[in-house]
Formats: C-alpha cells, sequence, structure tokens
C-alpha cells in the first residue's frame, strides 16, 4: 500500500523542528512567497524529499511555522489579574510579541501588495485564515469562551480590533517598543466589548447585594 504523506504540524521530532527553524529563519527578513522549499530543505540539511513528507503542501508549512510561534505564546498564562478586558489585551499582545522577529519580512510582504505582485496573495490569505482561527485560543487564555455563535461573533470581533493593530504595529520602529499598537489594540478592544457581551465573573463577585437580598449568615 502506499504511504500518503502526512503533514508535521508541530515539528516536534528533531528533523521537523530543524525544518521549522529553518523557514523561520527565512522569514526573518523574507516574504513568504519568495522563500523557496528547497532553500527551506538546503537551510535545514534534510532532502528535499524528506520536507515533501512532512508538509506536502506550503501552506502546511506555513501553518507549523505559525503554530510554533503560537505554542511559544501560548505557554505561560495570562498572568495580569484585572478585568477580561484587560485579560484579553495582554492575550494579544503576546501574539504580536511572537511575531517581531518576523517582522521585517511580514513589512516586504505588505511592500510587495502595494506594488502589485499578486505573488503575495495566497500567503497572506493563508496567513488572515490561520490568524482568525488561532485567535480563538487568545480569546480562551484571557478566560472568554469561544464556543457556539456568540463565540465565533467574538472571535470575528477581537479579529478586527487585532488587525487593526497589526497594521500600526508593522509602522512601529523597535524603540518604541509595541507602545503604538498596544494603544490601538487598547482602542480597538474598547470599541467592541460592548458587543462581546461578556460578563465578568469576578465583577459579579464583588458587587454588592442590592436591596432586598439575602444576606450571608454570619
Amino acid at each position: 500500500m502506499v504511504r500518503k504523506p502526512q503533514a508535521n504540524l508541530s515539528g516536534s521530532d528533531d528533523i521537523g523542528g530543524r525544518i521549522v527553524a529553518a523557514a523561520q529563519a527565512l522569514l526573518a527578513d523574507t516574504p513568504w512567497h519568495r522563500v523557496s522549499l528547497a532553500d527551506v530543505a538546503l537551510r535545514a540539511e534534510v532532502p528535499l524529499s524528506e520536507l515533501y513528507r512532512r508538509y506536502p503542501v506550503r501552506p502546511a508549512l506555513m501553518c507549523a511555522v505559525l503554530r510554533a510561534i503560537d505554542m511559544k505564546a501560548l505557554d505561560q498564562p495570562v498572568e495580569t489579574e484585572g478585568s477580561l478586558r484587560e485579560r484579553l489585551l495582554e492575550s494579544l499582545m503576546r501574539r504580536l510579541d511572537g511575531l517581531v522577529p518576523f517582522k521585517e519580512g511580514m513589512r516586504e510582504t505588505a511592500r510587495d501588495l502595494r506594488r502589485g505582485h499578486v505573488s503575495a496573495l495566497p500567503g497572506v490569505a493563508m496567513g488572515a485564515i490561520y490568524g482568525n482561527y488561532v485567535l480563538g485560543w487568545y480569546i480562551e487564555a484571557a478566560g472568554i469562551p469561544v464556543q457556539g455563535l456568540t463565540g465565533l461573533a467574538r472571535v470575528k470581533l477581537v479579529s478586527m480590533a487585532f488587525m487593526g493593530a497589526l497594521r500600526v504595529w508593522l509602522d512601529e520602529a523597535p524603540e518604541e517598543e509595541s507602545a503604538r499598537s498596544m494603544a490601538a489594540l487598547d482602542r480597538g478592544l474598547a470599541r467592541i466589548w460592548p458587543l462581546m457581551h461578556v460578563r465578568n465573573p469576578r465583577a459579579e463577585e464583588e458587587a454588592p447585594p442590592e436591596e432586598g437580598d439575602p444576606q450571608p449568615a454570619t
């Protein structure tokens, strides 16, 4: 029986890790549509056939690279003890921080799009589709459920706020330390928050009882 190629989206073993690391190194300053799979295999020091066996299509390798970034960002719990909106802000900023090593490559992609290079469109579209999916994990990390139709609406709203902040982030200089993009993200979250229909359990616990409510026994 012919063995079908299997995409390794985690890069968890040694060879897979080398391939993902090689792709990440190339993407540091090069747009995805300019990175050849042969260059990735050469940098990872693996045969091109091994790269094909693990990632039979280019989007599979791109997902592996993005997933490695997000796994690292989601590895630690959100630390702030503030409101759910503050927790969501911290969670989403971790994703922007994880993208810092690839900022120049992303800027080059944006420049190519402005120049009318249609070859950049598939990678951008794939990144947007993946990003829309993975943002649900960052919302969950902040303690906000994303199940059901309400969850889908929350992901869509957060995606719009995040993309607005991402555009600001791409134009930021290193010395700004993401100050402008954080402010843009905070403003975006403030705009969508009334539509998120999120109830803060901590606020409900700390709210004083209304008149007529039974008082706790002492």
